[in-house]
């Protein structure tokens, strides 16, 4: 659910998790480098980050390879 009022949309879990993916579109990043940026670029807490990056693991939308987090690639066959 999205809560729509009494809570800062900037520290919404999606709001955060739509700007690590927009991060992780560019290339793929350790979880430090992206707290690095986040904080510096959102203004939020780690924590908030951090929950973000769980939500978004949670949903299959990242995995993490050799130490940095990916975007998971769907794949469509043509039948």
């Amino acid at each position: 659910m999205i809560p729509v009022a009494g809570c800062d949309p900037k520290i919404n879990v999606i709001f955060i998790g739509s700007e690590i993916l927009n991060l992780l579109i560019i290339n793929p990043m350790s979880i430090e480098e992206i707290i690095t940026k986040c904080t510096s670029k959102l203004q939020v807490s780690v924590d908030h980050i951090l929950l973000s990056i769980d939500w978004l693991y949670m949903i299959s939308a990242i995995n993490i390879f050799d130490e940095k987090l990916r975007i998971n690639e769907i794949t469509q066959s043509n039948n």
